[in-house]
């Protein structure tokens, strides 16, 4: 769905593939095309996805001169295209320090631009100057080839609704756009201008004045998702497999807790999760269990209805911190599990 989007639109995808962080699912994501980017959020990300035949793989990480001996021998190894983000003049002197020392090394390069979520990146609508002087650098420096611009709108996952998150994607897309004229004002060529999240890509139809977006959680989606206007609970894709160990005078007790699902609340009841099917939420979590009530009236549920034992499957608020509890995913197809993927871990 988001790769018709995108070309209805007449914009690429570099898509993000840190919410599964498995090589079936990226192939999916882009068509089977592998030679389409992708992003990748750990190092062991950009190694696996690299060796899997994906041959433009970007850290989506703002680099620290700690990683780059081994994303230069992933680049090595794999000769898969390896892109990095920059945001501070540190980030690029240590990366020119190190290029120097192992003059068969070459990176592309990214300027990680701020347009509003305020989280990392240069601030290229407050400060659009101090953002030109480093992409001037970053396309003069020998070892780097410079791509272009790329912008993360997470606040759209705050939005209240289809309507603010479409609105953000636009200023988004604007404020990149502009920045992007004033590095080609400025002589600097700015090929790529990425932006996007997955809410503000879900709202949106048109990415004006960009060459690509780059969500990545409308893989799994979840109820987050569903709460900003982004998807349908149908869309959601991904649960976790419970059982009910108990009852109790104010609820029900299950062996899924935070480490399971992690501690993101919904907006729309503030619970850590929702049951498929039934009208229950997870209205607690403890490490390994947590306590199910009947939603709207937060009672605990009949007892005749769950027995202990019961399996229930829990839709997760954010699916990629609830995915990245999880060894194994076992892909389930009209109600049997056909395969298990295994993600990768580590940083």
């Amino acid at each position: 769905m988001m790769l018709r989007k995108a070309e209805a639109a007449g914009v690429g995808m570099r898509v993000h593939v840190k919410t599964h962080k498995i090589p079936q699912i990226a192939e999916m994501q882009v068509g089977g095309d592998k030679s389409k980017g992708v992003v990748a959020s750990t190092v062991p990300e950009v190694a696996l996805f690299a060796a899997a035949g994906f041959s433009d793989v970007t850290y989506g990480v703002c680099v620290h001169a700690s990683k780059l001996p081994a994303l230069a021998r992933v680049a090595e190894s794999s000769k898969a295209r390896v892109s990095l983000l920059f945001d501070s003049e540190v980030n690029l002197d240590e990366t020119e320090a190190f290029l120097a020392q192992n003059p068969g090394a070459r990176f592309g390069a990214f300027l990680k631009t701020d347009t509003g979520y305020h989280r990392a990146g240069v601030d290229v609508v407050r400060d659009p100057a101090r953002g030109v002087a480093l992409a001037t650098r970053l396309s003069a420096a020998a070892s780097l080839d410079f791509r272009g611009i790329y912008s993360h709108s997470g606040h759209a996952y705050a939005a209240s609704s289809r309507e603010e998150a479409a609105a953000i994607s636009d200023q988004e897309c604007r404020a990149a756009a502009a920045f992007a004229q004033r590095l080609a004002d400025a002589g600097v060529a700015c090929p790529v201008i990425s932006v996007g999240s997955t809410p503000a890509c879900a709202a949106a139809d048109k990415f004006p004045g960009v060459t690509e977006i780059h969500p990545g959680n409308y893989t799994f989606y979840d109820r987050q998702q569903v709460a900003v206007g982004g998807c349908q609970e149908g869309d959601v894709g991904v649960t976790v497999l419970t059982r009910v160990i108990g009852h109790y005078a104010s609820h029900m007790l299950c062996d899924t807790g935070s480490l399971a699902v992690s501690k993101d609340v919904a907006p729309q009841d503030q619970a850590f999760g929702a049951v498929a099917g039934h009208a229950l939420l997870l209205q607690s979590v403890s490490q390994e269990v947590g306590k199910l009530v009947v939603a709207g009236t937060m009672a605990a549920p009949n007892p005749a209805d769950y027995p202990v034992g019961t399996l229930l499957q829990i839709v997760p608020n954010h699916s990629c911190l609830t995915a990245a509890c999880h060894p194994v995913y076992y892909v389930v197809e009209d109600g049997k599990v056909i395969d298990a993927w295994h993600p990768c871990r580590g940083w």
